[in-house]
């Protein structure tokens, strides 16, 4: 998930210059990256915790938007009050455009596999993938058409078109079955036991 943000520039202020701010409905924060000064900013309260709320959870890039430019983050720390519970403070981390980094993509399905409407079940094993790419690169995640399964079939990793990812799993690890009807298992599962059952007594009427 990608959410932009206006924010402020503000001076690094004493505690009681903070206090105010807050009281005046803004959060103080900071943006911090490898091998740069850090920036003051300040958000506006309920602006932010609106958009936070919708990201418990969830891979989230926070674009902040600070005179004309956009810093690409993801939050690092918050401070929080013990009693009142409120946030006071968020230091976010800046990702620098030229290095890669590595997140979690988290996988998206899209549709309704022909195998469960013919009776089957939809299992998904794996909903996040390990990757590798530049900041720019990196998508909110990977949507996985589903419709065409039907039963029996699956998805592997390397099924997925990740050409600008560096992947860092195994290509051969499944994400998600289309496994029949529980009714037609268990027939099979009592064909193979009677199967199992006659060979045992033909085995007994040889020997004999």
């Amino acid at each position: 998930m990608n959410i932009d943000l206006i924010v402020e520039a503000r001076d690094l202020g004493r505690k009681s210059e903070l206090n105010k701010m807050r009281t005046d409905g803004f959060i103080p924060g900071i943006i911090n990256s490898a091998g740069k000064e850090g920036i003051p900013i300040k958000l506006e309260k309920n602006t932010f915790l609106k958009q936070y709320k919708k990201t418990i959870g969830e891979l989230v890039f926070f674009d902040l938007k600070l005179a004309g430019n956009t810093h690409r983050t993801v939050i690092k720390e918050k401070q929080i009050d013990p009693v009142s519970r409120e946030m006071l403070h968020v230091d976010f981390h800046e990702f620098a455009k030229d290095k890669k980094i590595t997140v979690n993509l988290p996988l998206r399905f899209e549709g309704s596999p022909i195998g469960v409407k013919n009776g089957g079940g939809f299992d998904v094993i794996v909903r996040e993938i390990s990757v590798s790419c530049l900041p720019d690169d990196l998508d909110e995640d990977i949507e996985i058409n589903i419709s065409e399964l039907d039963i029996g079939d699956s998805i592997h990793v390397g099924d997925l078109d990740l050409a600008k990812y560096d992947v860092l799993i195994a290509p051969d690890i499944t994400i998600a079955v289309v496994h029949p009807p529980q009714s037609l298992v268990e027939e099979e599962e009592a064909a193979d036991s009677e199967e199992t059952e006659g060979e045992g007594t033909e085995s007994e009427e040889t020997e004999g």
